[in-house]
């Protein structure tokens, strides 16, 4: 599935049911979709989203920095009409989820940040 923000198409994939948690990556989505485990999504939604990379567009990367990533975060959210999110986060994009808490607040449900 796609997803449109500020004018780039964003790649996104949902297995599971219930708390919506993003899983943003920027190297594409294949292995950590193999990453969790069918228990675990009978309690997240996890929704496995391609950051400018993959499948998605790139767009100019002349000014791209966290924060703009993050903000494509919650401008996703917010296109797929959710209120609140949990994100994890892996290695580097740790760094996105906890940003996201720091810049997003009162949206971040969760936030999981594994080295």
């Amino acid at each position: 599935m796609f997803a449109t923000i500020g004018g780039l198409k964003l790649h996104y994939l949902v297995e599971g049911t219930g708390i919506p948690c993003i899983v943003p990556t920027l190297v594409g989505t294949p292995i950590l979709e193999r990453t969790f485990s069918a228990e675990l999504r009978k309690r997240l939604q996890l929704i496995f989203l391609e950051l400018r990379a993959g499948r998605s567009d790139v767009g100019s990367v002349d000014n791209l920095t966290l924060d703009l990533l993050v903000d494509d975060i919650d401008r996703f959210r917010e296109a797929i009409g959710l209120e609140k999110i949990a994100l994890i986060g892996f290695s580097r994009q740790g760094q996105l989820a906890l940003r996201y808490a720091e810049n997003y607040p009162e949206r971040a449900l969760r936030v999981r940040k594994r080295l």
